[in-house]
C-alpha cells in the first residue's frame, strides 16, 4: 500500500509541475484556498507540495527536459 501511496504522489506531482508550467500559474498557486479545496475532493490523500517545494520541482524538470532535448537540436 505505501508503495501504491509514493507512486500515487510522484504521478500527481508530476501532474501539478506540469500544469504550472503548461497554464503559467504562480508557485502560490498550491496556497489558494480555493485550489486546496479542489484538490482535496479529487483526492483527499494528496498532500499539495509547499510553493518552494514546486519551485524546486519545475527546476528539475526543466534540467531533466533540457538533457533530453539539447542532443536532439545539436542532430538538427
Amino acid at each position: 500500500m505505501q508503495q501504491y501511496a509514493t507512486a500515487r504522489k510522484k504521478e500527481l506531482d508530476n501532474a501539478l509541475v506540469d500544469m504550472v508550467v503548461k497554464d503559467c500559474q504562480p508557485f502560490s498557486v498550491v496556497q489558494d484556498e480555493g485550489f486546496k479545496a479542489f484538490v482535496g475532493k479529487l483526492d483527499p490523500t494528496y498532500i499539495l507540495p509547499s510553493g518552494n517545494a514546486l519551485k524546486l520541482m519545475v527546476e528539475e524538470k526543466y534540467k531533466s527536459t533540457k538533457k533530453k532535448v539539447i542532443p536532439m537540436v545539436q542532430m538538427l
